[in-house]
């Protein structure tokens, strides 16, 4: 997404495999990745990741992908709103222990909850 010639937002489409290591060009679930909007314009209202969003889906729903799978910052309410408004919803299929991914960001550990969406 780009503002007067200034990247203002980016996002990543990839691929899953059962061994989430490598990418597996024929499975039917992506998970959208990297989703970053530029300070400048971020919780203004500009409806920079519902754009963003928009294209991820229109692009997976060309390679005929059925699903659609992101993790959010559990902490980031403004992003988990956006991401619910936008149909995702959270999912309870990969850890008995509530679908959660905790990752060290600095010195801190942060935990992560995944979303996903049905395209069909």
């Amino acid at each position: 997404m780009v503002k007067t010639g200034k990247p203002v937002g980016i996002a990543c489409l990839r691929g899953e495999s059962p061994d989430h290591v490598g990418v597996d060009p024929s499975s039917e679930v992506r998970y959208v990745e990297g989703v970053w909007v530029d300070r400048g314009i971020r919780g203004r209202g500009s409806g920079a990741v519902r754009l963003l969003m928009e294209q991820v889906e229109k692009l997976a729903r060309e390679q005929d992908i059925q699903k659609l799978l992101l993790w959010v910052f559990e902490e980031n309410e403004h992003a988990r709103d956006v991401y619910a408004a936008l149909e995702f919803t959270p999912t309870k299929d990969w850890d008995p222990e509530g679908d959660t991914s905790p990752i060290k960001v600095g010195s801190t550990w942060r935990v992560e909850r995944r979303m996903g969406k049905c395209l069909v």
